[in-house]
């Protein structure tokens, strides 16, 4: 088993390098808005699914426009 530490976080993950592959990729949070507006909204109101693209809040909403124009 190999054992790595994530950054230099002191988080350790263990893999067997054999029969497993993973990346790992780090971003950070002003490169992915939309996901940080998402952690950021759910934070404060839980248990919520969005269907539909009008039924996502106005802030991530417009991350999510720009994320999809190639803007963010």
């Amino acid at each position: 088993m190999a054992r790595s530490t994530l950054f230099g976080s002191g988080m350790n993950f263990e893999a067997n390098s054999k029969r497993t592959q993973c990346r790992i990729a780090y971003c950070l949070r002003e490169a992915n808005m939309v996901a940080d507006s998402l952690a950021n909204w759910g934070c404060d109101n839980s248990n919520a699914v969005f269907h539909e693209f009008a039924t996502i809040p106005d802030g991530i909403r417009g991350a999510l426009k720009l994320d999809t124009m190639g803007f963010a």
